[in-house]
């Protein structure tokens, strides 16, 4: 399945060349088959509101994280 994670974060980019990349993390992606759904998660300098980071899970079982 997949879902769109809030992350509670927020940032202003100053210059319009520069954005913000979301990776998979790799223990993330071993142990429990989470990925972003989009591969790598771009931030555009104008974007401004909370991170949210659309993620797959290809792995066997429901995963839910408590942190």
């Amino acid at each position: 399945g997949h879902a769109l994670i809030p992350t509670g974060l927020a940032i202003a980019l100053d210059d319009p060349g520069y954005a913000a990349m979301i990776f998979a993390r790799s223990g993330l992606a071993i142990k429990h088959g989470l990925a972003p759904a989009n591969c790598v998660g771009v931030v555009d300098s104008d974007y401004r509101g909370e991170i949210k980071v659309a993620l797959m899970n290809h792995g066997k079982e429901d995963f839910v994280e408590n942190k």
